[in-house]
């Protein structure tokens, strides 16, 4: 595909909402087919219209384009040779392919989103203005009559402007379709008597709770414009970080070529193989017929290689000092922690650290950890967790997530939710009084826990799922963890 047509195709698919990775070779080191200034577009699903090189630099553009369209951030790939030293750059990525036959290449992936879009029933002065100041915000705003359906999967708001026209059948529609932001523009007493009208037509409770009315934020807001900022600000405000356009591209997608052990994306276009019913995925068809002719990797690939990981970044402000390092059954609480989680045999296990890092790395024991700083620890555990994934092995496909401050949680908790998840992606302890750690998450998420943003982002993730996340039987009450000095005393009373 030619650099113009690359181009018409990319226009045509941003008119019809669809996301997709537009990647550009920017260096290309000989040996190599591919020249600074080739291009491709990835979609969703993997395929690659264009050309970024042969078949095993297709395989990582697939992977990080699947990454990219996860963050909404763009990013600098760089493939190396596997026997190359090429340091790793800041702001690039860097894979080394031991497959890779020819010169290193660097490629640009630039994620092309769409705007979130928010539908407007109605004309009214109000709704122009919400279209205007909208559009300034980057949000696709489309207004409607409501006479015809135009509601599509992915819309952040439907708020009803029409003064009075087609409201009912728009807002229950839009609840039902559980749209994150559902408003009606009107007084408080016309706002009441349509949520009357919605409850008699079997509108759920639960659902009237969702609906904003009047709709916008409490600011004194006075004529149009300004109460289409106030509604815009309850949008934004009311929007969840995990929500947007993202949530529609999310495939979750990685797996290891159980021959060259290089990180590949789980997608159809990737070159694959069903064997005892499981999908082997790899870089390249040579790596596939290897694996088809040598039934030696057949042992080494069915073994899930799993990595344990301690978070223990958090900066203890409530306590005043590091509470990793507080006392607890003759070591620390972290001590505790990482003699539960040597017990395990985890293939590797990865420490976060954080707030204190280098009194830590003085008195913990942290032989045999792979330990990784986080210096946007205050930003809650999520950045920890991001961070950390940096560091995971390449072979690694099953997670294992611990608390560093939850000496509670013991090796039979741990054996029971690497037992017990049968094939769910996501696996979470199921005590007597709730949920608790460890989780156990599957390579197939990685990409959603690396683009998880804030404190409870993690519970956010397992309530999103649903009925996907196994809860595996635990005996006892959730382990406690450390936030106050009560806490902690309870914890140790408990000895």
């Amino acid at each position: 595909m030619i650099r113009g047509e690359l181009a018409h195709r990319a226009e045509s698919l941003a008119l019809e909402r669809r996301p997709f990775v537009y990647a550009t070779v920017v260096r290309a080191q000989r040996p190599s087919s591919v020249r600074a200034g080739d291009a491709g577009i990835v979609l969703v699903d993997g395929t690659i219209e264009g050309f970024v090189g042969g078949a095993c630099s297709e395989s990582a553009v697939r992977l990080h384009a699947a990454r990219a369209l996860e963050t909404g951030e763009p990013l600098l790939l760089r493939i190396v040779p596997g026997d190359g030293e090429e340091p790793a750059a800041e702001g690039a990525v860097t894979v080394r392919n031991p497959c890779l036959s020819g010169g290193a290449l660097e490629i640009f992936l630039e994620p092309r989103l769409p705007a979130p879009r928010v539908l407007v029933v109605g004309d009214t002065p109000i709704a122009l203005a919400l279209r205007e100041l909208g559009e300034r915000l980057g949000y696709d705003v489309v207004l409607t009559t409501g006479d015809e359906e135009e509601r599509e999967p992915d819309d952040a708001a439907v708020v009803v402007a029409s003064h009075g026209r087609q409201e009912e059948r728009a807002l229950e529609q839009a609840l039902a379709d559980e749209v994150p932001y559902v408003g009606l523009v009107a007084s408080r007493r016309r706002g009441a008597s349509v949520i009357e009208a919605l409850r008699a037509a079997g509108v759920s409770e639960q659902r009237l709770q969702r609906l904003h009315t009047p709709a916008g934020l409490d600011i004194g807001a006075d004529g149009p414009e300004e109460i289409a900022l106030s509604i815009l600000a309850e949008i934004v405000k009311t929007r969840r970080p995990d929500q947007g356009p993202l949530a529609a591209v999310s495939r979750g997608l990685g797996a290891i070529d159980p021959v060259c052990g290089m990180s590949v994306d789980a997608s159809d276009p990737s070159p694959h193989l069903d064997r005892e019913g499981r999908r082997f995925w790899f870089c390249s068809e040579a790596c596939r017929r290897a694996f088809q002719e040598d039934a030696a990797h057949d042992a080494a690939a069915v073994s899930d290689f799993t990595t344990g990981l301690v978070l223990a970044a958090g900066g203890s402000r409530r306590l005043g000092r590091p509470k990793q390092l507080l006392p607890y059954g003759g070591t620390t609480l972290l001590g505790a922690v990482l003699e539960t989680a040597r017990a395990c045999s985890f293939q590797q296990l990865v420490v976060a650290l954080g707030g204190s890092a280098a009194e830590v790395r003085t008195r913990v024991e942290l032989e045999g950890c792979d330990v990784v700083e986080n210096p946007d620890y205050g930003a809650g555990c999520s950045s920890s967790i991001a961070t950390a994934m940096t560091a995971l092995d390449p072979r690694c496909q099953l997670l294992v997530l611990l608390l560093g401050d939850q000496p509670g949680v013991t090796q039979a908790a741990v054996q029971a939710l690497l037992e017990g998840r049968a094939d769910a992606d996501v696996a979470v302890c199921r005590y007597d009084d709730g949920r608790g750690h460890p989780f156990l998450f599957r390579r197939t998420v990685f990409a959603e826990l690396e683009a998880l943003r804030g404190d409870r982002a993690v519970w956010r993730l397992l309530d999103r799922r649903g009925a996907p996340v196994a809860e595996v039987r635990v005996p006892g009450r959730v382990p406690s963890d450390v936030d106050t000095w009560e806490d902690y005393e309870a914890m140790v009373a408990a000895l």
